[in-house]
């Protein structure tokens, strides 16, 4: 992703209009609130690695977890860390699109 246009694009495709991302600290960002940051560049990844992903597949709903280890910066401070994910998708006209996207950090 790291505040790419085309990981930008991605987002702006693939995230429902209703996404919701809910952090390890409790705030919630609409899909607006989630591109903004990206977008002037308050939060770039500089990488992701993931582990231990799991899907299950309910008719148009799917559920991903997955460990997501990562750095980048956010407001001009660094961030390193180790997350457990959830994403829940549903199917609409054909894609799967991203509706909550939530992670808890996990102890190093």
């Amino acid at each position: 992703m790291k505040g790419s246009a085309e990981g930008i694009r991605a987002n702006e495709k693939y995230d429902a209009d209703n996404f919701v991302r809910i952090p390890g600290d409790g705030r919630i960002f609409t899909k607006a609130e989630f591109l903004e940051g990206f977008k002037t560049r308050n939060v770039t990844v500089e990488s992701l690695d993931y582990s231990d992903v799991k899907i299950r597949i309910d008719g148009k709903m799917a559920v991903l977890t997955a460990i997501e280890t990562g750095k980048g910066v956010q407001m001009g401070k660094p961030w390193t860390g180790t997350f457990r994910f959830t994403r829940v998708f549903v199917k609409r006209d054909g894609i799967w699109k991203v509706v909550l996207y939530q992670d808890t950090p996990l102890k190093q």
